[in-house]
């Protein structure tokens, strides 16, 4: 294990791969240079934060405790999970591949924030300013492959001098809630989801993120006059329909019942009107693809069936 001549302590809510890079440039090194010397394999920094290996060594190289290589990494759960500072996401929450950024948190202290790395969360949380990817000069998409985190990896533009990208207002309770349910505070995480329906209180953080976008998705489909949509061509699909779906959570299920008839009930109509809802109702729960949520979605569906056969068979009571 080689010895470095100059160490860094790790901030509080920085990641693995920024602390890296900062102890890398402090040493006149790349980010790869310090995979190599951990171990890990050449010029490859993404093993550090996903890959298997004695995180001891890496720890032992940037001078700090194993437990905060260990905090920093995205650790397989015995869920199938990864972990992010002790919360369970799924892993394709994970964006490493993707340096974002947001100019004015840079411009306050130079280091790659953590939650920058979750797709859903699209703010930075202390700045509020939308998070960003390309360089304003060229155009290029910022990763790791550059070892500077404040210069663009093809044209060296200073990234905290790109134009700040304010956050909708109508944003600002989704974003709030995001960051809250993967805060690193356990107490903040409580606080954060007592604005839950009860059924929902203990859903996983990927289950809260499927039933927020699926069920925004039907009320920006079949209720648009309600929904609420942001005029802003940076922000992608998804986030409306989070944003739609998030209203949703603290009245669950009641909130949702109306869109699953909606989106079902065009299908119960017809001579094969039994087989089609069937199909539909399964093709639309496996939209979900962790099994929480799909449980969710087919106690709603399940709701709906039993009323359309009771209102089909006149002896029977429908359910309300």
């Amino acid at each position: 294990m080689s010895n470095l001549l100059f160490r860094l302590e790790p901030i509080r809510d920085e990641s693995l791969l920024s602390f890296v890079a900062r102890t890398a440039d402090a040493n006149l090194l790349r980010p790869g240079d310090m995979a190599r010397l951990a171990g890990v394999s050449a010029d490859a920094v993404l093993p550090l934060l996903l890959g298997n290996y004695d995180s001891q060594h890496l720890a032992q190289l940037l001078g700090c405790a194993r437990e905060e290589v260990e905090y920093r990494r995205y650790l397989s759960t015995s869920d199938g999970q990864h972990s992010f500072f002790g919360v369970a996401v799924d892993r394709d929450h994970l964006c490493p591949t993707s340096r974002r950024f947001a100019p004015r948190a840079l411009s306050r202290s130079a280091f790659h924030r953590a939650h920058w790395d979750i797709s859903f969360i699209f703010t930075d949380r202390d700045t509020g300013e939308l998070l960003q990817s390309l360089c304003p000069e060229c155009g290029t998409e910022q990763t790791w492959r550059s070892g500077s985190l404040v210069e663009c990896r093809e044209c060296g533009f200073d990234i905290r001098n790109a134009p700040e990208q304010a956050t909708p207002a109508a944003l600002k309770d989704l974003d709030v809630f995001l960051h809250g349910i993967v805060d690193p505070s356990a107490e903040v995480r409580e606080k954060t989801r007592d604005y839950l329906s009860p059924p929902l209180r203990s859903s996983g953080v990927t289950c809260l993120i499927e039933i927020m976008t699926l069920m925004g998705g039907l009320m920006l489909k079949h209720r648009p006059d309600k929904a609420l949509c942001i005029q802003n061509l940076i922000l992608d699909r998804q986030i409306e329909m989070m944003m739609n779906g998030h209203r949703l959570l603290p009245d669950w299920p009641s909130s949702a019942t109306l869109l699953i008839e909606k989106e079902l009930s065009q299908f119960a109509k017809g001579r094969q009107k039994e087989a089609l809802t069937f199909a539909a109702a399964v093709a639309f729960a496996n939209r979900a693809q962790s099994k929480e949520a799909q449980t969710l979605l087919v106690e709603l569906i399940f709701r709906f069936l039993m009323k359309t056969n009771a209102a089909g068979n006149p002896g029977q009571p429908a359910i309300r």
